[in-house]
């Protein structure tokens, strides 16, 4: 206990004293939830942001994927140990494509929260970095160290290029994505200001598709006749630009 105790004190330590190094924040960790479609039990990853005085929690898209935009929705947020049930307004841009929910919680006492929403420049091949909760892992604060909510896992990835399809503003990492990070916020550190801010929201990965092989190289096939595959991570992950949650909060206002 007094050695877990030890190193959860030295893991807070080094989100908020390390200034000059390339480490998220205690700021940016605190923001970052465990979140339930309580109808399907599928769990994502969402965040917190504050607009024009109000509370939002941003997640992927697909987590909810039979709501229409403006419905009432109920969902859970994983704290103390539990999941914590929720309603809410759901937000979603008219593009299907835009793998953005917005949701403003009923009845939640208002709060900070440690993402902001300035368009930030960033420079392909600079670091990022996404946390949230992969097949359901998390680390629980046992400490009450962040207000008893679970502690998000971290990963880096390197910013490979972004682009615009079909309307959408895409976001390319040299990373490895898993399921449970859906919704998660991508971050940079800005060298003008010395501090993290939200560049997008992890969406998925790319899917590579290989034929299935026995070790001489001969295919297998189904019964149809059809070479069959086998798809593993690519290692490109896909995130969705900020600029479609502040449009998402324009149109919705």
């Amino acid at each position: 206990m007094k050695k877990g105790l030890i190193c959860m004190f030295i893991l807070m330590y080094s989100f908020t004293s390390t200034r000059g190094q390339n480490y998220p924040t205690y700021e940016v960790y605190s923001s970052v939830f465990q979140i339930l479609n309580i109808e399907t039990k599928k769990t994502a990853t969402a965040f917190s942001i504050t607009h024009d005085y109000l509370n939002y929690f941003v997640t992927a898209r697909h987590l909810f994927e039979k709501a229409k935009n403006k419905d009432k929705i109920t969902f859970a947020i994983f704290s103390d140990s539990t999941w914590k049930s929720l309603q809410g307004i759901i937000y979603l841009d008219s593009n299907s494509l835009v793998d953005i929910a917005v949701i403003r919680p009923i009845n939640v006492p208002y709060f900070e929260s440690g993402f902001d929403l300035k368009i930030t420049t960033f420079i392909m091949g600079e670091d990022s970095f996404f946390a949230g909760f992969p097949f359901g892992l998390k680390m629980l604060d046992t400490q009450n160290l962040n207000n008893n909510f679970p502690l998000a896992l971290v990963k880096k990835g390197i910013i490979s290029g972004s682009t615009t399809e079909n309307g959408v503003h895409i976001i390319f990492l040299d990373g490895h994505n898993n399921p449970g990070f859906s919704g998660s916020p991508i971050i940079v550190k800005s060298n003008m200001d010395n501090k993290w801010h939200l560049i997008g929201v992890i969406s998925a990965y790319r899917k590579q598709f290989n034929d299935l092989e026995d070790k001489k190289g001969n295919k297998y096939l189904d019964n149809n006749k059809r070479v069959m595959e086998y798809h593993e991570n690519s290692g490109i992950v896909i995130g969705i630009g900020l600029k479609h949650i502040i449009d998402i909060l324009n149109k919705n206002k």
